[in-house]
This record gives structure tokens, sequence and C-alpha cells, in this order.
């Protein structure tokens, strides 16, 4: 390059920041916020009052046919299982939803809490205790995992202020019993939330 292609390509770049500096827009070696610029949202971000960042309330967990459908319960937040499961034997009025937690010939409940008797050692952290009468045994299969996915749904229910980690089932004898899962199999420890949710009636929309 010559001396003079030189010196006038130095002059142009001059002259160019001369322009911007004259402009306002300030020349710095790093980079700074500009003023007002609000950043897009980061894609795990959810907005508030959007239906992901609201928890509803306390739910039940009624049979609807083979399925099992949940109902606002009447409990702000803090219910204890045994109100919550004393709710649960009522169904809901003008609904064809219906209970299993309470004997459908004399009316008796099938579950309580704590139980009469409990011969299990020490308590589980996080999981509640669920005395199971002996008429649990008479009813079909069918139904003996329903109830007990009833009384799985609603004691953990995630709208609860204080929701059971688990489940454990204790038969009139004080032992912890086997229940059924949807899949007829049986499980010989605490009841989790997920098990028993291919049990909900899916979400319509």
């Amino acid at each position: 390059m010559t001396a003079r292609a030189w010196s006038a390509r130095l002059l142009g770049t001059l002259l160019a920041a001369v322009v911007l500096a004259g402009c306002g827009v300030p020349l710095s070696d790093r980079a700074e916020p500009v003023e007002g610029y609000v950043p897009p949202a980061s894609a795990d971000a959810t907005p508030s009052g959007s239906a992901s960042a609201t928890t509803s309330g306390p739910q039940l967990w009624y049979v609807s046919g083979t399925l099992l459908a949940p109902q606002p319960a009447l409990v702000v937040g803090g219910g204890t299982p045994g109100e919550l499961l004393a709710q649960l034997a009522v169904p809901p009025e003008d609904s064809q939803l219906a209970t299993l937690v309470v004997d459908p010939l004399g009316g008796a409940p099938l579950v309580v809490t704590p139980p009469p008797v409990q011969n299990v050692g020490a308590a589980l952290p996080g999981a509640v205790y669920v005395g199971v009468s002996d008429t649990f045994g008479q009813l079909a299969s069918a139904d003996q995992v329903l109830l007990i996915g009833q009384v799985v749904l609603t004691l953990t229910d995630p709208g609860l202020a204080a929701p059971s980690a688990s489940v454990v089932f204790i038969g009139s004898d004080g032992v912890e019993l086997s229940v059924p899962l949807p899949d007829g199999r049986l499980i010989d420890r605490p009841a989790v939330r997920a098990d028993y949710l291919s049990l909900a009636v899916p979400a319509s929309g």
C-alpha cells in the first residue's frame, strides 16, 4: 500500500469515529447494558398468572366409571387425613360421581386414619397410615383398586398445605397390607401418587 493510500484510509477511519461521537453513540471497549432494554424471557420461565404458575386448592378424588375424577375439597389447604377421608365418604350432590371408601351396604367406613392397631414398627417420614376394614377384601378387584386410588390421590394431592408423601394401608390385624395397582400387581411398599395417576380422568381441552 502506498503512503498516499494509507493516509487516505487513516483519515477515513478518524472521520468515522468523529461522526459517531457527534451522534451521541458512546464508544467503549466493553459491552454494557442498554438502558430501557428488556431481555427476552428464558425458555423455562413461567409467566405469573399462567395455569402452570398457579396451583389449585385441595382435591378429593371420586369414582367416575372406571376412572377417578377430582372435586374441590371443603377444607382450606390444611385438612387432616381424617377430615379428608370423612369428606371423601360423601359424593358431591347432583353429580354422577361415587365413592368406595364406605361399605355400599351398611355405610360403615372401609378406611380410617389413624388405624386402630398398627404393628409395623417405626413410622416412615411423610407417610400417612390408613386402616382398612375386613370388608375391603370382599370388594371386586377393580373396586379395590379404585378405593385405594381414591385414598392415595386424595391424601397426596399437591393442593394440600402438607400433602402426604405416601400411604401405608394397615389391615385389621395391624399388619401392613399389600395393595393392588391399576395393572393388577400387588405392592408390599407404601403407595405413592404416581402409582395411581393412570386412573385420573384425562383433562379436557
